[in-house]
């Protein structure tokens, strides 16, 4: 399902003039993702690393900036916070 969701984003929609076709390959997985989150076929956690591992292998970030948002300390703490 995610994989039909980014490619009817990135293949089907035309892309707009101003968006770098980085951004519209990161706006499909983001899509994908969200919309999985809503329908939920499979946990939440394990979708966002789909989700999260699809945007270094299409080439829309490397992998140290993909990976950047987990090294924030206030991630952490909703995750925290989550979790109590």
């Amino acid at each position: 399902m995610l994989v039909g969701v980014y490619l009817a984003v990135v293949f089907v929609i035309p892309r707009p003039v101003t968006v770098k076709p980085e951004g519209w390959r990161l706006f499909g997985v983001f899509l994908a993702t969200i919309l999985g989150l809503m329908l939920q076929p499979i946990a939440g956690g394990a979708l966002v690393l789909i989700g999260v591992t699809c945007t270094v292998v299409v080439g829309s970030l490397t992998i140290s900036k993909a990976l950047s948002g987990y090294g924030d300390t206030s991630v952490w703490l909703v995750v925290a916070a989550f979790m109590i």
